[in-house]
C-alpha cells in the first residue's frame, strides 16, 4: 500500500474520542485503562499457569471487547459482525 493510501485508510477509521468533561465517558476510559493493565500483568503470568488463570484471562478479554462494542455503539448485529458473538 503506498503511503498517500495507507493515510488515506486511517483517516478513514472511526477513532472514537473521550470527552474528559462526560463522567460516563471518564469512568469508561478509567475501566478500560484498568482492564488492559490487568491483561497485560495476565499475560506475562500466563506462561504454565492453570486453566482457572486461563479462564480469568479470556474472562478479562471478553470485558475489554465489551467495553469497545459498547464505547462505539455498536448493536449485537454489529457485535456478530465483528467477531464478539
Amino acid at each position: 500500500m503506498r503511503q498517500g493510501a495507507e493515510k488515506l485508510a486511517i483517516e478513514q477509521l472511526p477513532i472514537r474520542t473521550i470527552d474528559f468533561d462526560n463522567p460516563a465517558d471518564v469512568a469508561m476510559n478509567d475501566r478500560m485503562v484498568k482492564l488492559v493493565d490487568e491483561m497485560l500483568d495476565l499475560h506475562r503470568q500466563l506462561a504454565g499457569v492453570s486453566l482457572v488463570k486461563r479462564g480469568v484471562v479470556e474472562w478479562t478479554d471478553r470485558e475489554i471487547d465489551a467495553l469497545v462494542y459498547r464505547l462505539y455503539g455498536l448493536s449485537e448485529d454489529e457485535v456478530a459482525v465483528v467477531g464478539g458473538g
